[in-house]
């Protein structure tokens, strides 16, 4: 029986990718894919096993302003930072929602928007435009400053 397959190469800090985010972490893959920001990438690891990368859990379904361990990327509000992220529709980025996962293709599924490497299909809708930086940034401060967890490489 084979397991699951790693992608390569591995993203880059700030990608978009098209993920399963897991409901409970270390448990497996959510039961559908949404939109999640790579905020770190573990070193290279052996042949054959992926990567490992802490993403942080984006959603359609939202109301009203964000916390401030929160932040939006619309077309309205940023069109060029939505564009750049590939996104379908707006989208708000939970840093108290994050998990570390294998970049695999049980945690990820080969992007919608068709976007592909020559070697295929990957998982990546896009990048975090740098006029979003600043927000991812606030954010994860916020996380900080609660105590929920310490900060990330």
């Amino acid at each position: 029986m084979k397991g699951p397959a790693p992608f390569n190469p591995p993203p880059e800090l700030g990608d978009v990718l098209w993920c399963r985010f897991p409901e409970v972490e270390g448990i497996g893959p959510g039961p559908k894919p949404r939109p999640c920001i790579v905020v770190w990438i573990s070193d290279a690891p052996a042949p054959g096993y992926p990567f490992r990368i802490r993403v942080v859990y984006g959603t359609s379904s939202f109301k009203g302003s964000p916390r401030p361990t929160e932040f939006d990327i619309d077309p309205i509000a940023y069109p060029a930072a939505y564009r750049q992220a590939g996104l379908s529709e707006p989208t708000r980025f939970n840093l108290l929602k994050t998990v570390v996962v294998n970049f695999d293709d049980m945690f990820f599924a080969a992007a919608p928007n068709g976007r592909g490497l020559p070697s295929g299909p990957t998982p990546r809708l896009g990048s975090l435009h740098p006029s979003r930086y600043r927000a991812l940034q606030d954010a994860n401060a916020a996380v900080v400053e609660k105590g929920a967890r310490s900060p990330r490489r």
